[in-house]
């Protein structure tokens, strides 16, 4: 698809889209797919005809859809494969209405062959956007309110050494009051700007014995 090759697993001849597929399964069972069987709504392969995005998410190329149509248009469930500008794969698993997808899942495989999963309320950008959560290969993990893709309200970031963050988010940086907690349980309070530890954060012990205030001068 679109001159597009991708990289394989050497013992087992797969691409990581579908070694991430084999280990983590299908958004939706067998089962489910079957509850979602609608008369009214055919189930066709179609071209997916791609989307126009932001600067900071690349669009998105032309590719294949398979699930549910209503008068021409996916509506119902349905999966898309495709490719955004930067050559990387993306498969969606979504609910749609009318050409749109409104909730579901993603799976994107970044340049470096590494993959992110993105779950939860989609735009018409096909970004998450609302409630819903990511986590990647590395073991990062994001749970909490989104705009146009970007953490943006509240929400918890975990770190895979055991290191969390929860609190106020703003286009994909810490921003507003929060709380880091360290892997050992002892954590601080206070404010973030642009990232950014700012004004007197409150330093707790794992119990909750508050040990000490601290002005920050922008320690990240």
């Amino acid at each position: 698809m679109n001159k597009y090759t991708p990289k394989l697993n050497f013992y087992k001849k797969q691409s990581k889209l579908a070694k991430i597929i084999t280990k983590k399964g299908w958004k939706l069972s067998l089962s489910q797919l079957n509850e979602k069987a609608d008369i009214s709504r055919t189930v066709e392969w179609n071209e997916f005809e791609g989307a126009t995005r932001t600067e900071s998410w690349g669009d998105l190329e032309q590719g294949i859809y398979y699930g549910q149509m209503l008068n021409g248009k996916r509506d119902g469930y349905g999966i898309v494969y495709c490719l955004n500008d930067s050559r990387c794969p993306l498969l969606y698993e979504c609910e749609w209405n009318h050409g749109v997808p409104t909730q579901g899942r993603y799976i994107m495989i970044y340049c470096g062959n590494t993959w992110g999963k993105y779950e939860g309320q989609l735009s018409s950008e096909y970004l998450i956007d609302g409630d819903g959560c990511f986590q990647d290969e590395d073991g990062y993990q994001y749970q909490g309110q989104y705009k146009q893709g970007f953490p943006d309200g509240q929400g918890k970031w975990d770190m895979p050494n055991g290191d969390c963050y929860e609190g106020a988010w703003q286009e994909d940086r810490q921003h507003g009051q929060g709380r880091f907690t360290n892997a050992d349980g002892s954590y601080h309070e206070g404010e973030w700007n642009n990232s950014y530890q700012v004004g007197v954060h409150k330093y707790y012990s794992k119990e909750g014995v508050f040990i000490k205030e601290q002005k920050q001068v922008h320690a990240r």
